[in-house]
């Protein structure tokens, strides 16, 4: 059977590990994998914007507006 909550995990998981490793298109495919399947995975760019606060502050998110603004487009 087909299972969104674990298909919509796999995303947001696949997200914060591309956001991490500062790949943004695999975490913008991942974020669309994330929200086709399910519509909480929307909350993938606050996870990744809390994230970045927790470990590198809120300089960080000026930084990387760039991403967040592809996150945003998707």
């Amino acid at each position: 059977t087909f299972n969104e909550e674990l298909l919509m995990t796999f995303g947001v998981l696949t997200m914060l590990l591309a956001h991490l490793r500062r790949r943004a298109f695999i975490a913008v495919i991942g974020l669309g994998i994330a929200v086709l399947s399910k519509e909480t995975g929307i909350l993938g760019p606050v996870l990744v914007a809390l994230l970045d606060i927790m470990t590198h502050g809120l300089g960080e998110i000026k930084k990387r507006t760039r991403d967040y603004l592809l996150y945003g487009a998707v």
